[in-house]
């Protein structure tokens, strides 16, 4: 069966995809495509020259892809091992095919490459299906609330009796609450307006898992510019439509602290900090996000789009959890 060459936008799919789309079908997209691409042992390097290059220079380009993926993408987990070693056999054999003149100690050449690739395309599709299980599993939170009936907040009774030992019993209780590691997930149960920095981003990757966790809880509350230098997480619980109401809702409106969140729950997925570990975060206020550029837009409300991101992130959860 012949095979055609990938184009830019074909690639692009892969390339930078969101993380739905990532983790949802362009995982399993991915491992099509590769196994589409699998050199033909049965056909001598004589023939078929035309269809063995477009599959050696597709499998080159997103085996590329990959590599790079796996060094910027918070949720692409280890680096494939096997990428490396099979691109330099793969452009091995690429110059081989490219040599208008073969002589037939390269043909005999080129086939001996032919089982050592397929053996190695078949170990990265294997990591691929683990990633992908790993991955789903890790992010799994299924709808509803159920995760939160153990985590202290102020504004349900039912949590009092988890609150944390070392917050006092005056006012500053009222301005805390817990969330778990696990709750994390970018596209998932937090809701995020503000653009990741790379530079800060570097700034977390350099502190220990104590100073992320890290939470100042003497801040001076009646100060928006005391309270932005002491540099909390911060944020707000929203119910969903398929959450209880005397429990604290699923999904989180992050307000301060992103760069530090995403370094937590990056860890999370390296298997460093078990999911239900609790953080203890500075309670923020709905209002606070009413003057945010991107809720101003095409002249919806703060309330607008909030429920269309809880829509959106309910069907996502949904999705992950029939995935499962």
């Amino acid at each position: 069966m012949g095979v055609k060459l990938l184009n830019k936008k074909e690639l692009g799919l892969f390339e930078r995809a969101s993380l739905p789309d990532l983790i949802i079908d362009k995982i399993a997209e991915l491992e099509k495509e590769i196994k589409l691409n699998e050199i033909r042992e049965d056909v001598s390097p004589l023939f078929n020259t035309g269809d063995r290059k477009i599959r050696v220079s597709n499998l080159i380009k997103l085996l590329l892809i990959l590599e790079k993926e796996n060094k910027h993408n918070a949720l692409t987990g280890r680096i494939l091992v096997e990428v490396p070693d099979l691109l330099r056999i793969l452009m091995l054999l690429k110059s081989l095919l490219d040599s208008n003149h073969a002589t037939t100690e390269q043909l005999k050449q080129q086939k001996s490459l032919f089982p050592e690739i397929n053996k190695k395309l078949q170990l990265i599709i294997q990591h691929l299906e683990q990633w992908d299980k790993y991955l789903k599993k890790k992010i799994n939170l299924p709808l509803g609330n159920k995760h939160t009936k153990d985590t202290y907040h102020p504004a349900f009774p039912k949590t009092y009796k988890y609150k944390p030992s070392f917050l006092p019993d005056d006012y500053h209780s009222n301005w805390f609450f817990e969330i778990k590691v696990k709750e994390l997930c970018p596209f998932l149960t937090t809701i995020q307006f503000h653009p990741f920095n790379d530079i800060q981003a570097s700034f977390q990757v350099k502190r220990t898992t104590e100073e992320l966790f890290k939470v100042n809880i003497n801040v001076e509350l009646r100060s928006n510019q005391l309270i932005e230098e002491t540099d909390n997480i911060r944020a707000v619980r929203l119910h969903s439509p398929h959450d209880k109401k005397n429990y604290p809702g699923s999904y989180l409106i992050i307000k301060g602290g992103h760069h530090r969140i995403k370094e937590i729950f990056e860890r999370y997925l390296k298997g460093e900090i078990d999911g239900n570990k609790k953080i203890l975060v500075q309670t923020s206020q709905i209002k606070d996000f009413a003057r945010i550029e991107d809720l101003q837009t095409n002249g919806k409300t703060l309330t607008q789009v909030l429920k269309k991101e809880i829509a959106k992130r309910d069907q996502i959860r949904l999705q992950i959890q029939r995935s499962k």
